[in-house]
């Protein structure tokens, strides 16, 4: 039989999203350098490029290190389920007795 697939760490979704927008953000801070200085979404971009790219950064960060440490602990806690399982109990390890 297949087993099924581990879910996908919820963080590493978000990882990815936070990411995206960070280079979303800097394509729009390279097309506002090469485009209209009139244009309405000049001076947003202008205003607020900054902040999103600080906020996406940290984003990435704590969202990271978050997948990072829970993939850890599931990791640790299949561990610990697979020397708890009975197939170790397989082998007697006291001596026959007369």
């Amino acid at each position: 039989m297949s087993e099924k697939p581990k879910p996908l760490n919820i963080f590493f979704t978000l990882v990815i999203i936070a990411s995206a927008l960070f280079i979303i953000t800097i394509f729009a801070m390279s097309a506002n350098i090469l485009g209209d200085e009139n244009a309405p979404m000049t001076s947003i971009i202008d205003r607020y490029s900054g902040i999103a790219l600080g906020i996406e950064f940290v984003a990435i960060l704590v969202f990271g290190f978050l997948a990072m440490a829970l993939d850890r602990s599931e990791m640790l806690r299949e561990k610990a389920k697979e020397e708890e399982s009975p197939s170790a109990d397989i082998i007697n390890t006291e001596p026959p007795h007369k």
